[in-house]
């Protein structure tokens, strides 16, 4: 039998025994934990025991006016005596109940998830079956003199009560459903250490005033004192019909907004309640030996001024699907203890989403973020907030997350434990710290300086280096590197490990790896690990001379000697049947006149090529393509089992690169005038510059089908420019019939189409853009003169192959007038709030595609964001 906890017994003894007695326990079948309860300062009168050993004792009983008895309870008389249940969750009591009333503690239980639901369902079986003795254990209380829990409130009536005895930690708080003719009325609530003690008088004080408040939008409870220090109790809020949901409704926008509303002003950051809460918590957690989240807490910290000013309310704390419901058009809302005066305005909304896609979803920061984005883009009266008191949302984000992190840190080390913190929790506040922090220094090129020390300890030499040092590495380029192959896993676990790398993709082939690294602020590196100079099996260099030859140049870079970097660069090129780009010739051009001449030698001396200078040499594609041939063809030449086997390896390679490499389709939606095509030109030059890809830009559909319209309109391109002059009404002259038939033509090229463009380019690593895509047809068919109905094109989207990633771009009306002035406001914000509905509708599968929701207010911030989006994916 797993032991009862001492904290546990601690919450026992205050519910049932009185302060003025003094508490025994007696424990020879060692039921207990051995932690004794603290001693008082003078011998007081009364007794009290905790025991489970009755019959063993029976005759040491008489003395004890109170009794808590854990097992059977033979042996104790006593003229009051209450049987209760008890529940415990990971080895602590978790639910206390009297025998046979199961029904009470459903009440505690939070039904906004469906395992909240299964959960109350099931107590409810067990409660009719009478069949809660198979999870719940015995205990008995024995009293001389009552027959009531000790705190209880003298001026409330009650028959009966249950408890929930809340997860054990620094801010438990004990709640006691209070039960009168079966149902329970109001809840008894008390903190069991300072921290839930200083909560409980915050929730009195809160309720307090806003009981005096009337509310159009929100319900909340009343408290009252129980005339016992730290006890109060809060009346229950009833009502028909409640509706538990996890959805952030206009209901929830209106409710934030009508509390925000009690305590407006404007704060310095440093003067503020909320402001001195986090430099205390911060303060407390300043170590020498800190955690990386700490680190980046402390960062974040230090990014904000302590004067800075921003616009306060009053904020629930902890405003979250389990601890409100909605019904009667209102939301009825409790557990207040964590409010906050002067919270940063949208201090709820941000906690909302956080801790719903923390602990219900499992969301990772990304996912939370479009989901916040969205509430804000659907929310009239959250734009409306944004605008007036002129929010900058980035920075509330980062007082919110400064202000939820370091109260965590800060509890946790009180318990000394990590436990509180899961491991997925603890990844959303890093990446969420992480997208708020200022870029001071790229992370690619903090790794590149890293990366070049560690290097330091291992035989290697870079390939093809044009550059001046390592940091001078430009962002359209990446490093190749010859190592042993001895020294590749011990490589790879640096980079890989390091803090800057986010993710990573490793593609393994029998001559070389090459690793990708995406970083925490979108950055990206490619290193090509080569440990075997072969080209289709056959070896054309030998890595072990060139490592051993290789030098460090003037500015500290591992480099080939001249004739070896001569041979790699001419070999690399002439076999992909390329000539050599000009930006290689001035490195040979300008090195020292005597490694020329060697070089040249060498040439001559291995393939019988003679020139008299290094430039005519990297200029003779076709005389070094023969020569090398010859060489690899005739001199080279391995057995045939080699050649069989080299040939294998060969298309083993090509296969991995292939599958590992692949590209990937980015679609772009958005109303005329949101600025769409300037986005995707910009993305597309960035791909280019990051990735060094392929980008492949597709308007409106893959085309595999020619176009119905080209004809009418002479060509393609003048049908689209058609197309995008439309009438934005429904379109009256085109037949049902008629549309539907050209409805499935363009989905045929849909449905078969994306598997052409996914073997033709995604499969050969290049990257798909499309401006426009198939939500066109479900939200705006008269763009292409169709009439549709929405929900038939809606669901047939389910058999197309999805897109990688779907952009949806949106911006406030004002600023898509501006853009152009011809086109209809009114339209336009009917159709983004078609798109902001589907795409938060496709969002939630989440494994087959991702759908994001960016403002475009500003260029640069937006492909920022898109770009982060796309290294997920990429």
């Amino acid at each position: 039998m797993k032991k009862v906890s001492y904290k546990d017994l601690e919450v026992l003894r205050k519910l049932f025994i009185p302060e003025t007695s003094e508490v025994h326990i007696i424990d020879t079948s060692d039921r207990f934990e051995n932690s004794p309860f603290q001693k008082r300062e003078k011998q007081l009168d009364n007794h009290a025991l905790i025991t489970g050993d009755s019959a063993q004792l029976s005759d040491l009983y008489d003395k004890y006016e109170r009794i808590i008895e854990f097992g059977s309870s033979k042996g104790i008389k006593r003229a009051f005596k209450r049987e209760f249940r008890f529940i415990r969750i990971n080895g602590s009591i978790r639910w206390v109940y009297p025998k046979g009333q199961m029904k009470s503690i459903i009440d505690f239980y939070d039904t906004s998830t469906k395992r909240g639901k299964l959960m109350r369902l099931g107590f409810h079986f067990l409660a009719i079956t009478r069949l809660d003795g198979f999870i719940s254990k015995a205990m008995t209380v024995h009293s001389n003199s009552f027959n009531c829990i000790e705190i209880g409130p003298k001026n409330l009536n009650f028959d009966d009560f249950s408890i929930f005895m809340a997860k054990p930690g620094v801010e438990r708080t004990i709640h006691v459903a209070l039960v009168t003719k079966k149902k329970s009325t109001h809840f008894l609530k008390f903190g069991m250490s300072k921290n839930s003690q200083r909560n409980i008088e915050n929730e009195a004080n809160i309720l307090f005033h806003l009981e005096r408040k009337s509310f159009k939008n929100i319900k909340v409870p009343c408290a009252r004192s129980t005339g016992y220090k730290g006890v109060i109790t809060i009346s229950k809020l009833s009502a028909e019909n409640k509706k538990p949901t996890s959805l952030f409704l206009e209901q929830h926008a209106n409710a934030l907004v009508e509390i925000s509303d009690l305590s407006r002003s404007e704060m310095r950051f440093d003067e503020s309640e909320f402001g001195k809460r986090i430099i205390n918590d911060c303060i407390s957690i300043e170590s020498e030996e800190r955690t990386s989240i700490e680190n980046l807490l402390l960062k974040v910290f230090n990014d904000i001024p302590n004067d800075y000013k921003f616009s306060t309310g009053l904020a629930h704390g902890d405003f979250t699907p389990w601890n409100m419901y909605l019904s009667e058009g209102k939301l009825f809302i409790y557990d207040w203890e964590t409010s906050i005066k002067s919270a940063p305005l949208l201090f709820d909304l941000f906690h909302y989403h956080f801790q719903t896609g923390i602990q219900l979803k499992k969301w990772n920061f990304n996912q939370i973020y479009a989901r916040i984005n969205f509430t804000i883009e659907s929310r009239e009266v959250i734009q409306n907030e944004i605008q007036k008191y002129s929010i900058n949302v980035k920075r509330h984000i980062q007082m919110y997350l400064l202000y939820i992190i370091s109260r965590k840190l800060y509890l946790t080390k009180l318990e000394n434990s990590d436990e509180s913190i899961s491991a997925h929790e603890l990844s959303v506040w890093k990446e969420a710290m992480l997208y708020v922090l200022p870029k001071e220094v790229e992370n690619r090129e903090g790794f590149i300086s890293k990366f070049g020390s560690f290097l330091g300890k291992v035989q290697h030499s870079f390939l093809k280096f044009n550059e001046v040092d390592l940091s001078a590495l430009p962002v359209a380029s990446d490093f190749e590197i010859a190592l042993h192959s001895d020294d590749l896993q011990k490589t790879i676990r640096f980079c890989t490990n390091h803090k800057d790398v986010k993710r990573f993709k490793c593609i393994k082939k029998s001559f070389m790896t090459t690793l990708e690294l995406f970083f925490h602020d979108s950055g990206y590196l490619s290193i090509d690990f080569i440990y075997d100079f072969k080209r289709k099996g056959v070896r054309f260099m030998d890595i072990n001379e060139l490592l051993s030859e290789s030098k460090v140049n003037r500015n500290g870079v591992v480099v080939p000697a001249l004739h070896h970097d001569a041979e790699y660069v001419l070999m690399f090129y002439t076999l992909s049947n390329s000539p050599v780009p000009k930006r290689h010739f001035e490195r040979f051009e300008n090195s020292e006149r005597e490694n020329q001449l060697r070089t040249l030698r060498y040439f001559f001396k291995k393939y019988g090529l003679e020139f008299s200078n290094m430039t005519d040499l990297l200029r003779a594609f076709r005389v070094c393509k023969v020569a090398f041939n010859k060489k690899l063809n005739k001199d080279l030449r391995p057995s045939f089992l080699k050649r069989l086997v080299a040939k294998a390896q060969y298309i083993l390679d090509i296969l991995t690169e292939r599958v590992r490499r692949r590209g990937f389709i980015l679609t772009f939606s958005g109303v005329d005038g949101i600025g769409k095509s300037t986005v995707i030109e910009t993305v597309k030059e960035q791909l280019k510059k990051k990735y060094r890809r392929e980008v492949v830009l597709m308007r409106y559909r893959p085309k595999m089908l020619p176009t119905l319209s080209a004809f009418k309109y002479g060509g393609s391109q003048r049908m689209e420019a058609n197309a995008s002059n439309l009438d934005r009404e429904p379109v009256i002259g085109t037949s049902i019939l008629g549309s539907y038939m050209r409805f499935s033509y363009y989905y045929f090229d849909y449905l078969f189409g994306q598997f052409y463009v996914y073997i033709r380019y995604v499969l050969a690593g290049k990257i798909v853009l499309y401006d426009r895509y198939y939500f066109d047809l479900i939200n705006h068919p008269q763009r292409t003169n169709l009439r549709v109905n929405r929900k038939f094109a809606k669901w047939l989207y389910r058999f197309i192959l999805k897109p990688s990633l779907n952009v949806f771009l949106s911006a406030d009306p004002e600023i898509i007038a501006k853009r152009k002035q011809e086109k209809n406001a009114s339209h336009n914000a009917i159709l983004t709030k078609k798109y902001l509905t589907l795409f938060d509708e496709f969002s939630r599968d989440k494994k087959r595609a991702r759908y994001v929701i960016h403002r475009n207010d500003n260029l640069s911030t937006t492909v920022s964001e898109i770009l982060q989006d796309i290294q997920q994916i990429a």
